[in-house]
């Protein structure tokens, strides 16, 4: 498998509900020969923690461009809900992913998302504050 086809890396993403402008998250993904795993950080819009960033852990499948994955909030959130289901397809340079969310597969709460890839030099900058949680 070529690297192009590959989703491995750092991503910046956002995805809507409701009327919002949507939650902007940062993705990182490890894609190993269609197995995907990974780890979401994105600001704390609703979860009943006091703390400013959320951690959630994805696992799921990536079959040529077609990307299917879950996303589950770490426990610390307090956040005790079905897995988030996200589908989409990556363009065919394999630097953006767009499609739908929805939570579960018997809720009707869906939306929007897309998925960009950062470039090499953005991945450093993006790493650093991936890692580090807001407001420190």
């Amino acid at each position: 498998m070529s690297e192009s086809s590959d989703i491995s890396g750092l991503w910046s993403g956002i995805y809507f509900y409701g009327a919002g402008d949507g939650v902007r998250f940062s993705a990182w993904i490890a894609d190993s020969n269609g197995a995907l795993t990974g780890t979401i950080l994105e600001p704390n819009t609703f979860a009943p923690i006091a703390a400013d960033e959320l951690e959630a852990q994805i696992s799921g499948t990536r079959a040529g461009q077609s990307v299917t994955f879950t996303k589950i909030y770490a426990a610390s959130t307090g956040i005790v809900q079905p897995p988030l289901i996200y589908a989409g397809e990556a363009n065919a340079e394999f630097t953006e992913v767009t499609g739908r969310w929805r939570l579960g597969a018997i809720y009707s709460a869906s939306g929007p998302f897309r998925l960009s890839r950062l470039k090499a030099s953005q991945s450093v900058a993006a790493e650093n504050a991936v890692l580090v949680p807001m407001g420190l």
